[in-house]
């Protein structure tokens, strides 16, 4: 006969081993993050970062990032910048030879959903009116929560969510062309209260992609400037 102390330990644990909702994965992992409270005190992020390619060294690169704003700017080895960004509006690209040109359409679409967002556990229902749990897979060994997030347009984006720590440890993200970008999320640290994930890891078919903060600051003052296209060199033109 089961013991009642056991058949006790059996109740509590049982919703754990249930399958969760997609958004009562999402909710859990703003739970693990610090909480919805401190997500929402958080106005803007100021992020360092270099970026290594199959282990090399190719960017430093520095992130502006508040609600509906963002922009990053890659330095290059050999000093140019290129940079791209949104304030909210528009969705802009400049190369190093300062033409700009402007995003649209699908492309457009694509780029906000992942850029113009400040706290994508809180935003991703504006996004992806469909978040399914499809159960429990493996990541690195641990167990997780794969999660389908289905846009109105486009493919669905496959979310993986650690089991015990229940924070964001992987992304696939399927191409037209059939080819699949796979991250995983790791190193979280806390920034006043909310945790931040340092590193970033894309394999792209034999290709490799570091993202490493170097530093992380909050609420910092941006500028409305900061998130508008620059302007070409004089005698330049944008591309349309």
């Amino acid at each position: 006969m089961v013991s009642i102390h056991l058949l006790l330990m059996l109740l509590v644990q049982a919703p754990e081993d249930e399958t969760p909702t997609g958004p009562e994965v999402v909710a859990r992992y703003v739970k693990a993050k610090g909480g919805e409270q401190r997500l929402r005190e958080t106005t803007s992020y100021r992020l360092q970062l270099e970026i290594r390619v199959d282990g090399e060294k190719t960017t430093d690169s520095e992130i502006l990032q508040t609600k509906g704003r963002h922009r990053t700017t890659h330095t290059l080895p050999d000093g140019s910048q290129l940079a791209h960004g949104t304030d909210g509006r528009t969705v802009w690209y400049t190369g190093p030879d300062l033409r700009s040109r402007q995003l649209d359409g699908e492309e457009k679409a694509e780029y906000l959903r992942h850029h113009s967002t400040l706290h994508e556990s809180l935003e991703w229902k504006d996004h992806f009116p469909v978040i399914e749990c499809k159960g429990r897979a493996e990541v690195d060994g641990r167990a997780a929560w794969e999660v389908h997030f289905t846009p109105e347009k486009g493919r669905p984006v496959r979310r993986y969510f650690d089991v015990e720590s229940r924070l964001f440890v992987r992304e696939i993200v399927t191409a037209a062309d059939g080819t699949e970008a796979i991250s995983t999320i790791s190193d979280y640290r806390p920034i006043a209260g909310v945790l931040v994930p340092f590193k970033r890891v894309t394999s792209i078919r034999n290709h490799r992609t570091e993202y490493i903060i170097r530093q992380a600051e909050k609420n910092v003052d941006v500028p409305d400037s900061a998130f508008a296209a620059p302007k070409p060199r004089e005698g330049q033109k944008s591309k349309p």
